[in-house]
């Protein structure tokens, strides 16, 4: 699940902890606030890390964690002075200066009228859904959704449940969800598996559905995409409910 990347203005802290691992932080330099009066303990944050004479730096996700004494983890390197893919091993002792940065490929950059491109945006397709308020005998595949996904897609967000129970005996569900070509007649993008669980005999259940793609390319012209249920052993499940949201998202 994505985590929010936390930021904090004119914070900066010095440290002389040395190797790569968690930074106890120091003194605050004159006119600069201490990250604890702006970031919670435990918030995910972008950092930058630089030495002294400005020779050395690094770009990291941490997070800022209160103590005796405070620190500052080291989780993901983002960038560093020489393009290295290992954070920097500090000398003990060294003073470097540590400060949130806002890293350039995580900012959103407004387009020449202020608004967000349309490639940020999810433009949500009107839901789609399948009520059933008798029992669907679900054995073989059956696609209970078909849904068109407009020309100018690239990203596809899938949200969704199915709900019922076995006929007999244990069962596993599956879903899944392929990308029709223009003429519907034959597979585009094959999203394989988009829920699965395995039901109990007797037991009533709701299966999440959930999938997010980057198609790496708008689509030119539109598709449509089908998803699809069965039962992976035959025995049959009694389909009381379906329902599902496709969010499409252009760039």
């Amino acid at each position: 699940m994505a985590e929010q990347i936390h930021s904090a203005d004119m914070s900066m802290v010095a440290t002389t902890t040395g190797g790569t691992g968690a930074a106890q932080l120091g003194a605050t330099p004159a006119t600069y606030l201490h990250p604890g009066t702006q970031i919670a303990t435990g918030w995910l944050v972008t950092w930058r890390e630089v030495n002294a004479d400005g020779s050395q730096w690094q770009i990291f996700r941490g997070r800022y964690v209160a103590g005796s004494p405070n620190t500052i983890t080291r989780e993901t390197l983002l960038l560093r002075w020489d393009n290295g893919n290992a954070f920097i091993n500090w000398p003990d002792g060294q003073t470097r200066y540590i400060f949130p940065d806002v890293f350039a490929r995580d900012a959103v950059l407004l387009d020449s009228e202020g608004r967000l491109p349309d490639g940020l945006v999810r433009t949500p397709l009107q839901p789609v859904s399948g009520n059933y308020s008798g029992n669907y005998p679900l054995t073989a595949t059956t696609v209970f959704i078909y849904s068109p996904i407009p020309a100018g897609t690239r990203f596809l967000w899938l949200n969704g449940y199915v709900r019922g129970y076995p006929q007999a005996g244990a069962l596993d569900l599956l879903a899944s969800a392929v990308l029709r070509n223009v003429g519907d007649t034959a597979t585009d993008v094959d999203f394989s598996t988009v829920g699965a669980l395995s039901v109990a005999a007797g037991s009533s259940v709701s299966m999440p559905i959930t999938m997010a793609w980057d198609l790496g390319a708008p689509l030119a012209e539109g598709r449509s995409m089908r998803l699809s249920a069965a039962t992976s052993n035959g025995q049959t499940f009694n389909l009381q409910e379906v329902r599902v949201s496709i969010a499409c998202g252009r760039q």
